[in-house]
């Protein structure tokens, strides 16, 4: 199982929509278990539990086609090709 971290950075509904026809094409391609949406204080957090083992560039591919903020994906670029195991970082303990 793969999960899929997703940081919009506005509460705009327009971003919210882009993020559903979006997702609606990777339903498509792939089989997602569960979605959790989180409030946060720029905008939302948003977390797809993908029933499929995923490779890292793929997570991130998708988190960027999702509309993730582009900095913190180009950060976890930068992990994954140092080779860190723990590059998806996004949400505290106690979110979700």
């Amino acid at each position: 199982m793969a999960c899929i971290k997703v940081d919009l950075d506005s509460k705009k509904d327009y971003l919210l929509e882009k993020f559903a026809k979006r997702l609606q094409m990777l339903c498509t391609v792939y089989n997602f278990e569960s979605l959790h949406i989180n409030e946060s204080r720029h905008g939302y957090h948003i977390r797809l539990e993908c029933a499929e083992k995923l490779k890292d560039y793929e997570i991130l591919s998708m988190q960027l086609f999702l509309l993730s903020d582009y900095r913190r994906e180009f950060f976890n670029l930068r992990r994954i090709k140092a080779g860190s195991r723990l590059w998806n970082v996004l949400f505290r303990n106690t979110e979700m």
